[in-house]
């Protein structure tokens, strides 16, 4: 899912700080370290790690996030 990453990478301040926003408004801490991790370029594996999930499960919050981003923008 390059797809979401090269998003993440091409969204302009304003655009990042509103999806930010939103997701810490809704409490959805999953969804904002994995945001702010593309950001930063974190590998993989790392958030899989952190977040302590399967692949299944990290890619469907990759799936789940590229959503939530489409529906914001």
């Amino acid at each position: 899912m390059l797809k979401l990453k090269k998003t993440i990478s091409q969204l302009d301040e304003n655009t990042f700080k509103s999806i930010e926003s939103t997701l810490i408004k809704n409490k959805a801490d999953n969804f904002l370290y994995l945001l702010q991790s593309y950001q930063k370029d974190t590998s993989d594996e790392d958030i899989i790690s952190f977040l302590k999930l399967n692949s299944n499960s990290f890619y469907v919050l990759k799936s789940r996030l590229f959503d939530k981003i489409q529906e914001h923008l």
